[in-house]
């Protein structure tokens, strides 16, 4: 039964209902009408489990998408200290394997981007992946965590397996503070802190051969669990600020190159009206004016 192990019991347990219904079709035409003594003579065997099995996720993972994105540095205004940070980090040692090696350097495994909600996170990890020409895998930590003992870990386990089949890669996790807090401070309780030290264990197996980028993201870096941040792991932390009035400008410009304005159309003064906005998205501004 070694194919069980990595399904966890919410899912083997909507798999067992369908195992009836192959019983029946190996003993009559799927157009012919059952027989009731056809019916009571019928049991389920181990190749009716084998059928079910075939075309059935393992997980509740199985719907993560792999994808490659297609946002370019040019689709995100401003933030140029990250950008450039990002393609020292991510995208040199993708292109220039060979340099690393001959001056003995190891590429850094992870990055953590820190800063408020809504200051472009996904949108960052999405265009290195695309400048890397890598796949891209976004999950939410709150997705990975369940109350099943064992299952947290499995989810772990199965998701870096995804992005290793994958690679190259970006896996980016989102709100990773909900499975990377400090020790005896998760407020996900055992699931948590379950996930957390799988979380340490995979990204210590990841090796150079397997090109997997890791990026978490996060609004309480204050709470995230420091062995996670130790070299060869997340080493580099990345703030993502609000943006300033030039970065609102570009990214107002960057959000209208595609739409038609009007001669007279004064984008800076809108800006400054926009002003008092801060806490919004500039590109949730420019859709809801």
């Amino acid at each position: 039964m070694s194919t069980w192990r990595s399904w966890p019991r919410t899912r083997t347990a909507t798999l067992a209902p369908t195992w009836p219904r192959f019983a029946p079709r190996r003993r009559c035409n799927a157009s012919a009408t059952i027989d009731a003594e056809i019916l009571n003579s019928t049991f389920i065997t181990n190749d009716h489990l084998k059928t079910a099995l075939v075309g059935t996720n393992p997980s509740a993972l199985g719907e993560t998408v792999v994808e490659v994105p297609n946002v370019s540095w040019t689709d995100i205004g401003g933030l140029e200290g990250v950008k450039r940070e990002l393609q020292e980090t991510v995208q040199y040692p993708v292109e220039h394997p060979e340099m690393f090696e001959k001056f003995g350097m190891s590429p850094s495994k992870g990055v953590l981007f820190y800063g408020p909600p809504g200051c472009g996170k996904t949108l960052l990890a999405k265009a290195i992946a695309n400048e890397c020409l890598a796949n891209f895998i976004s999950i939410k930590g709150p997705e990975l965590l369940t109350t099943w003992f064992g299952e947290s870990e499995a989810n772990v386990r199965e998701i870096f397996d995804k992005a290793r089949q994958s690679a190259p890669c970006v896996l980016f996790f989102d709100k990773l503070d909900s499975i990377a807090t400090q020790r005896g401070g998760s407020s996900a309780g055992d699931a948590g802190g379950a996930g957390d030290r799988e979380l340490l264990t995979e990204m210590d197996g990841i090796n150079a051969k397997k090109t997997v980028f890791i990026i978490g993201a996060t609004n309480r870096p204050d709470i995230i669990d420091s062995a996670l941040l130790r070299p060869g792991r997340l080493d580099q932390l990345i703030y993502i600020p609000l943006p300033e009035e030039a970065s609102r400008l570009q990214i107002f410009k960057t959000c209208l190159r595609k739409s038609p304005l009007a001669g007279n159309f004064d984008l800076a003064g809108g800006i400054q009206w926009r002003g008092h906005h801060r806490d919004l998205p500039a590109s949730v501004q420019v859709r809801h004016p």
